[in-house]
């Protein structure tokens, strides 16, 4: 769970970094791979069963689109209060992650 916590983290620190490279790195939705969350990452949460899903690709196909419309979003709109854990509460909550 730190692992993918760490990577979602990254992924929207990059994207409110370096916006222009962002919006350029994921502005091709014909691609067959999920940007930026590994798989491995993921997979180990399930076999680990600290997530709730049947398979990675499960989580995955929910955790980037999430991300993806968080860090556009932040884009957007600089003066918005986000609040502060939302990023980690989004990771948790679209990865599907179960407390121990």
């Amino acid at each position: 769970m730190a692992r993918l916590g760490a990577v979602g983290l990254a992924y929207l620190d990059f994207a409110r970094d370096c916006p222009g490279r962002y919006r350029t790195m994921s502005g091709d939705a014909r691609t067959t791979s999920v940007p930026g969350v590994p798989n491995t990452v993921l997979r180990d949460c399930v076999v680990s069963g600290r997530s709730s899903c049947s398979g990675s690709s499960e989580d995955a196909m929910s955790l980037w689109p999430g991300l993806h419309g968080l860090a556009h979003q932040r884009d957007l709109m600089h003066t918005f209060p986000w609040p502060d854990r939302l990023d980690r509460l989004m990771i948790s909550t679209l990865a599907h992650l179960v407390r121990s």
